[in-house]
């Protein structure tokens, strides 16, 4: 405990107490925390055993029995027991908050951080088995074009007398087969898609809107630069209003993330 702290001070919750006058105190008003030996109710520990250890005299008992103690200080003595808190100031119980709030902001700012980084790790990936996946669609869904035509071949090879109806209509069973499986295939994998498209869009909005300031002031420069190439004869108009209108869609997806993210 500070040496300017009286050691008469002690606290209960958020209230402070002064065991030697056996109330509640304000130290903010009291000599608690600065000279509190000038305090009326302050005894030092040598005028207690002071009083403890020496008996008084006849005259002095007179004395005593003329100037009674205050009421207020034999009431600390014969009920409040020696206080075992530890006193603590309140500007630095309020400092310890603001450490401990000063520390979950930085954590925070660490969780934002390894979030972002695993967040552009995922939605890379995802551009890649996107990718594959709508590949392999693409491919399953030319193959099922392809069995359609080739039943319609069949089916005229048939009319014309070159195949039996039990040739044709074996064959046209395992088209039918494989248009079945492949058509499966390619619902379950759009259903997937779909699913994780819908769970990683907030995650690509997030972190669009976090960039999106400084990438919306780099096309708004790069609008400016092509205007200035522009207008100095240096490109076409033709190249010109291609470049203008790819960036103007840049910024005005970028703005709609934004008020997306803001309005969510």
């Amino acid at each position: 405990m500070s040496a300017q702290v009286c050691p008469g001070l002690y606290r209960v919750g958020m209230k402070f107490y002064c065991k030697f006058a056996d109330r509640e105190v304000n130290p903010g008003l009291m000599p608690c925390l600065s000279n509190y030996t000038d305090c009326p109710f302050y005894r030092s520990p040598e005028k207690e055993k002071l009083e403890g250890a020496t008996l008084p005299k006849p005259a002095e008992e007179a004395a005593q029995k003329e100037t009674p103690t205050p009421p207020a200080v034999i009431s600390v003595e014969a009920r409040m027991p020696e206080a075992t808190e530890t006193v603590e100031r309140p500007e630095e119980e309020l400092k310890g908050r603001l450490e401990d709030f000063e520390a979950k902001i930085l954590e925070l700012e660490e969780t934002w951080k390894k979030y972002e980084n695993e967040a552009s790790s995922a939605l890379d990936r995802w551009d890649e088995l996107s990718a594959e996946t709508r590949r392999l669609i693409a491919g399953l869904s030319s193959s099922i074009e392809a069995f359609k035509v080739e039943k319609e071949r069949i089916n005229s090879k048939a009319d014309q007398g070159l195949l039996t109806p039990a040739e044709a209509r074996n064959l046209i069973q395992s088209i039918d087969e494989k248009i079945e499986e492949y058509s499966n295939i390619v619902r379950e994998l759009s259903e997937i898609l779909s699913r994780i498209e819908r769970l990683i869009v907030p995650h690509m909005k997030r972190l669009m809107a976090s960039r999106a300031k400084p990438e919306l002031g780099k096309l708004r420069l790069s609008l400016m630069k092509l205007e200035e190439l522009f207008k100095q004869g240096k490109i076409s108009e033709k190249t010109y209003e291609r470049l203008r209108t790819e960036i103007e869609n840049k910024i005005a997806k970028l703005e709609d993330i934004v008020e997306e993210v803001k309005e969510a």
